[in-house]
C-alpha cells in the first residue's frame, strides 16, 4: 500500500506552487487543464515515463474512480527532489511515494507536483507511486464522459499522472460491471485486482507512440472485421432496453476501416499494429484520436457513406502518421508539431477519399474544406496540446490548412 502524504506536508508545498507561479513556470491562476498545459514542458524538462501501470476501477452508479499508478520515470537529465505530471482536477491524490518512501503533494487545477524525501540519485531510475479517486472532471476544450452507461477519458484529459513525454509501455487494469465491456487495445495479460460482486476485470499491455493512452468502456456490442493480418472491432452503444443490438449500424464503418488501411498499407508500407477499435458515438461531432489504436467516431448519416468514409479514415490514418515524422517521436514541446501530426493524417484520409470516391468527388471535397483566408494562429506556435482545442480557429487551421500544405509538396 502506498504510504499517505499527511494534510501538514500537502500544505508546506502550498509556498512551493506560489513560487513557480510567481517566477513564471505555471500559469496564475490556470483555470483548466487547456490553460495550464502549455506551461508544463519546462518543468518536466528531463523528466520522462518509462513505464505505467494502472489499476482503475469505474463506479458508474456513483460517478467515482479508485485508481491506483506505478510509473518508472527516467530522470538521468534531471537533478532536484521534484516530479511533474498532469492529473485531472477532479481527482484527489489519497496517498503517493517516491522509491518507497512518502512523497509531499501538491495538487492543484490539475498540476500535480511530488517531492521526494531527499534529491534523486543520478544516473538511476525512479519508481512513483500514486493512489488517487474521486469524481472524474470533464473539460470544455475536449469531449469526454463518465455515465451510467458509458465512460470516455480522452488521453488529454489525463484520467492516470502523465508528463506528456511520448513514447512508453502502459499495462492497464480496467474493472466495471459485468454488462460493460473495456475497449482494450493491446495485449491480453493476467493480474490485475480480483473482481467480484457483479464485476469483471480486463488487463491489457500496450507501446503508445504518442503523448498517452484514451481509456473506453461502457454498454456496448461489438462487431469485429477482418481483411488477412488487420483486424477492426467496432464498439457501438447498446439500444435501450435491448442486451445485444447496437444502436448504430457498425457494418458501414467497419467496410470503411478496411478500406482505408488497405489504401494506406498499400501507400505508405506495413505498419506496426494490425488491430484498430472504433468507438461509434451520438456524442462527439469530429473524430477523437485515442493515442492508442483506438478513436471515437462520430455517429453518421448511414446514408451519407463519404462523410462516414472520412471520419474513419482520419482515425485509421493515424495508425501510420501519429507522432512519428522524420523517423522520430514528435513531443508536446515540438514547434508546428499539431499541424504535421494531424496535417498528414488528414492528408492521407483525403487521398483515401479520392482511390475510393473517384476524381470528381475529390475535387468537389476540396472544394468543400476551403480553408478561412484568415485565421490568427501562427503556424510555428502550435504544439500537440493545441489538439485540446475542439474548434475555433486553432483547429480549424489544424483541419484544413496542415493538409493542404501537404497536397501542395
Amino acid at each position: 500500500m502506498i504510504a499517505v502524504a499527511g494534510c501538514a506536508a500537502i500544505l508546506a508545498t502550498a509556498g512551493i506552487l506560489a513560487w513557480r507561479q510567481r517566477a513564471g513556470l505555471l500559469p496564475c491562476p490556470p483555470a483548466d487543464l487547456r490553460q495550464i498545459a502549455p506551461g508544463l514542458p519546462g518543468v518536466m524538462a528531463g523528466q520522462r515515463t518509462l513505464d505505467a501501470k494502472v489499476e482503475i476501477e469505474l463506479f458508474p452508479e456513483r460517478g467515482l474512480v479508485q485508481a491506483e499508478a506505478d510509473l518508472i520515470l527516467d530522470l538521468r537529465e534531471r537533478g532536484g527532489d521534484e516530479v511533474h505530471f498532469l492529473l485531472n482536477p477532479g481527482f484527489r491524490v489519497e496517498s503517493a511515494s517516491i522509491q518507497g518512501r512518502p512523497a509531499l503533494v501538491t495538487h492543484s487545477q490539475g498540476h500535480l507536483t511530488l517531492r521526494a524525501a531527499e534529491p534523486f540519485e543520478e544516473g538511476r531510475a525512479v519508481r512513483v507511486e500514486v493512489c488517487y479517486g474521486g469524481e472524474w472532471a470533464s473539460s470544455s476544450a475536449l469531449p469526454g464522459w463518465f455515465t451510467r452507461d458509458q465512460a470516455f477519458f480522452p488521453m488529454m484529459q489525463f484520467w492516470y499522472p502523465c508528463d506528456l513525454q511520448g513514447f512508453m509501455t502502459f499495462q492497464f487494469a480496467v474493472t466495471v460491471p459485468d454488462d460493460w465491456t473495456v475497449v482494450s487495445t493491446g495485449i491480453p495479460t493476467a493480474g490485475g485486482p480480483p473482481a467480484g460482486n457483479g464485476r469483471h476485470t480486463e488487463s491489457w499491455r500496450e507501446v503508445s507512440p504518442v503523448l498517452g493512452a484514451s481509456l473506453a468502456a461502457g454498454r456496448f456490442a461489438q462487431s469485429e472485421g477482418r481483411d488477412g493480418a488487420a483486424r477492426y472491432v467496432a464498439y457501438s452503444p447498446v439500444a435501450a432496453g435491448s442486451a445485444q443490438s447496437p444502436s448504430i449500424d457498425p457494418r458501414p464503418y467497419l467496410d470503411a476501416a478496411r478500406s482505408a488501411y488497405a489504401f494506406c498499407q498499400s501507400e505508405f508500407g506495413q505498419q506496426e499494429g494490425n488491430s484498430f477499435a472504433l468507438v461509434l458515438s451520438d456524442r462527439v461531432e469530429r473524430v477523437i484520436h485515442g493515442g492508442n489504436p483506438m478513436a471515437v467516431v462520430p455517429a453518421e448519416d448511414p446514408d451519407d457513406g463519404e462523410a462516414l468514409f472520412l471520419d474513419v479514415a482520419r482515425a485509421v490514418a493515424h495508425q501510420w502518421w501519429g507522432g512519428r515524422v522524420a523517423g522520430r517521436w514528435l513531443t508536446a514541446r515540438d514547434e508546428g508539431s499539431a499541424w504535421v501530426v494531424d496535417g498528414l493524417a488528414e492528408h492521407a484520409a483525403w487521398q483515401g477519399f479520392r482511390n475510393r470516391y473517384g476524381r470528381a468527388a475529390y475535387l468537389q471535397l476540396m472544394e468543400q474544406l476551403r480553408c478561412p483566408e484568415s485565421i490568427p494562429v501562427a503556424m510555428k506556435s502550435l504544439s500537440l496540446l493545441d489538439g485540446l482545442d475542439a474548434d475555433g480557429a486553432t483547429r480549424a487551421f489544424i483541419d484544413v490548412r496542415g493538409p493542404l500544405v501537404a497536397r501542395m509538396l
